[in-house]
């Protein structure tokens, strides 16, 4: 009996299963329903940018139909429309590139037409206005990428592209000025390259765009400066004593100054540094104020050579004078070579918030190594900062 009732209740399951898998769900009776054929076009938008430079290449787009093609017409302007990769073809023409060549149009007029598979159309039209806050020209692109570098060693560059669609339209050249290096265009990214550093001075790397229409940028340039590299294998080496000088964009300068480096983080790689920045100022040969408090800014020392740093409260003199450094383009580094270690630190002055305004200087500073330390010549610098246009006065003591 048991039996019995156990067969009867597994057909009749069996048999629910078989009709549940025969009835259709809402959402597949209603794919059946809709029929592309009598879809009644219908553009509620067409996105196109605010704003353009001249010669690139822009994304402009309506929102998508199954089973319909739009066509894009640029009825006024000088410039054209392309197809951007992955959306070549009649069920991706919903988004375009759009170019545009000639910044002396006064109004660019755009249309873009919907037709769907039952042949009914729809269509919508945008008027963009010339104005020279909309309108840019084709201008360079800036070089990301480090600005110092060790002898020996390769660092990768790129272009900062406007755009995606940049890697599509566009043409890269790239190249050297100075001896010490050679640069490597990425064959399957041309917008980035490699640099190898052979020689330690400065070289200047370039790059000129070139877009789809044949327009060239002027060309884009980045200054590195190629260090000799001699590691420092203890750490501690860099506490000490070191002798130098402080330059500042004023010319008020001091060629004797001593500054004390301690090690704050042996395992961050970072430092304390008292008595150096600010010294030419504060120091006894211009201002002559006595140190009284927070005299340690710190930074790191990498192991690729490179000093880095952030903006921060450098040092407190008496009547609470407030001085404050900032990290400039211009790269801070450290070398071991010559039985020393050589720290170049350019940096930016500030008083008051310590972010605005101020100037630029360089600090510089050597000490010795213990015996058996590399001997190999390194890179000297040029002492003397990059003058700003206009200084701020100097505090009235």
């Amino acid at each position: 009996m048991k039996n019995k009732v156990l067969s009867i209740i597994s057909v009749t399951a069996v048999a629910a299963l078989l009709l549940a898998g025969c009835t259709k769900s809402d959402i597949d009776k209603a794919r059946e329903a809709y029929d592309f054929n009598n879809v009644i076009p219908k553009i509620v938008e067409l996105n196109v940018p605010s704003s353009f430079e001249i010669g690139r290449t822009y994304t402009v787009d309506v929102p998508a139909r199954g089973g319909s093609v739009f066509t894009w017409t640029l009825i006024s302007g000088d410039g054209s429309f392309v197809e951007l990769p992955g959306f070549e073809g009649n069920e991706n023409s919903f988004k375009k590139g759009l170019q545009l060549n000639s910044s002396s149009d006064t109004i660019i007029i755009l249309s873009v037409q919907e037709t769907t598979a039952g042949g009914k159309t729809d269509e919508v039209v945008d008027t963009l206005t010339n104005s020279s806050g909309d309108f840019t020209p084709f201008t360079a692109r800036p070089i990301l990428g480090s600005s110092l570098a060790p002898v020996g060693f390769s660092r990768d560059y790129q272009v900062a592209l406007f755009n995606e669609n940049d890697k599509a339209f566009s043409s890269y050249a790239w190249g050297i000025e100075g001896s010490g290096a050679s640069v490597s265009p990425d064959s399957d990214n041309p917008w980035m390259a490699k640099v190898s550093f052979t020689e330690s001075g400065v070289v200047t790397l370039w790059m000129v765009e070139t877009n789809s229409q044949g327009m060239v940028a002027d060309t884009s340039t980045y200054d590195i400066t190629i260090i000799n590299y001699c590691a420092v294998a203890n750490f501690n080496d860099f506490a000490g004593t070191y002798t130098g000088y402080d330059h500042n964009a004023y010319g008020i300068n001091d060629d004797n100054v001593t500054f004390t480096v301690k090690v704050k983080d042996k395992k961050k790689r970072t430092v304390t540094i008292s008595d150096g920045f600010w010294y030419a100022l504060y120091g006894p040969n211009y201002w002559g104020e006595t140190v009284t408090g927070g005299n340690a800014a710190v930074v790191t020392i990498n192991v690729d050579g490179s000093i880095t740093f952030e903006n921060q409260f450098a040092t407190q003199t008496e009547d609470a004078y407030d001085y404050y450094i900032g990290p400039r383009s211009s790269p801070a580094y450290w070398t071991g070579c010559d039985g020393k270690i050589v720290l170049v630190i350019p940096y930016q002055g500030y008083w008051d918030d310590g972010y605005s305004g101020g100037f630029s200087a360089q600090l510089y500073g050597e000490k010795s190594l213990s015996k058996g330390a590399l001997l190999e010549r390194s890179f000297v610098p040029d002492d003397t900062p990059a003058m700003t246009k206009d200084l701020p006065p100097l505090p009235q003591k």
